[in-house]
């Protein structure tokens, strides 16, 4: 009876981890963004910090980031109307909230000013806060006494406050709840 051969093991890089400086290959570098890029878009500022951690050489970094660019994989135009319709229709954020993503982001201002002007006008907001104090309302116990009620509103005006909503246009929907 034979032993068993014993498992060749393949050194495996392991993309979650932080490396040293400088230690990711140039040839790996291009690997690494595109896996990042498999998973979600990024902006061409957190791709940068997400190589440079991973230990890419900065030139290595833009090099990379430039042909990923030309390539259409890295397209912060794309990027900016992806998070805007992410809160549009998932997380409610209004037209300030969302800016201050994109920004936190690293998208450029040009980009954002664009993909907002395009895909976040007035109106939408309006509808995007309309669905957003629904579900808030539709949230809330019927059993609540007057009082009760009327602080559960105002914390719920509060809530969207801090999501970027106008505040005349909250109490504008919620005129007829207070």
């Amino acid at each position: 009876m034979q032993a068993p051969r014993p498992r060749t093991v393949r050194p495996v890089m392991n993309w979650n981890k932080p490396a040293r400086a400088g230690v990711l290959p140039a040839d790996k570098v291009y690997a690494a963004a595109l896996h990042l890029l498999g998973m979600r878009d990024y902006s061409e500022a957190e791709l940068l910090s997400k190589l440079l951690a991973k230990g890419a050489g900065e030139s290595d970094a833009a090099e990379t980031i430039e042909r990923l660019k030309e390539l259409g994989y890295l397209d912060e135009k794309r990027l900016a109307a992806a998070v805007i319709r992410h809160y549009q229709q998932y997380q409610y954020g209004g037209r300030l909230y969302v800016r201050q993503k994109l920004r936190q982001k690293g998208v450029k201002e040009e980009h954002i000013a664009s993909a907002m002007e395009q895909y976040y006008d007035r109106q939408t907001e309006r509808e995007v806060l309309a669905r957003a104090v629904a579900k808030e309302r539709d949230k809330l116990p019927a059993d609540l006494s007057r009082e009760q009620y009327a602080k559960e509103i105002q914390r719920i005006a509060r809530r969207l406050s801090r999501r970027g909503f106008s505040v005349s246009e909250i109490f504008h929907l919620l005129q007829n709840d207070i």
